[in-house]
């Protein structure tokens, strides 16, 4: 929608394009090295096909997103020390509101 169109133009003029995968966009990213970077490797090419593919894409946004949500979840119960474990769950409750937000802008697959 025009909205959407809207909010992506100065999304880009304000941010830089974000071509690395990782956690976040441009300068809201997590580092490299977070537990959850492997995770959101796989959502960053799901995105790119979803992209490259557009209506004929795999999976939906909700599906492509629940998938993250859901390899986080597991990585965070597989930590064995609890203090890790419960910063990986406060990086979900912060992290994953965001990527549904900014996902809602930025596909262009099946919703």
């Amino acid at each position: 929608d025009s909205r959407r169109a809207m909010i992506r133009w100065l999304l880009n003029k304000l941010l830089p394009e974000d071509t690395e995968p990782g956690c976040g966009y441009g300068p809201f990213k997590w580092p490299k090295n977070h537990p959850f970077s492997r995770a959101c490797y796989l959502h960053d090419w799901e995105f790119g096909e979803a992209n490259r593919l557009e209506e004929n894409s795999a999976k939906t946004l909700d599906e492509a997103n629940w998938d993250m949500f859901n390899r986080w979840a597991l990585i965070a119960q597989a930590e064995p020390n609890l203090k890790k474990r419960l910063e990986l769950v406060d990086d979900i409750c912060r992290g994953y509101p965001l990527a549904k937000l900014g996902g809602r802008l930025l596909w262009d697959g099946r919703r």
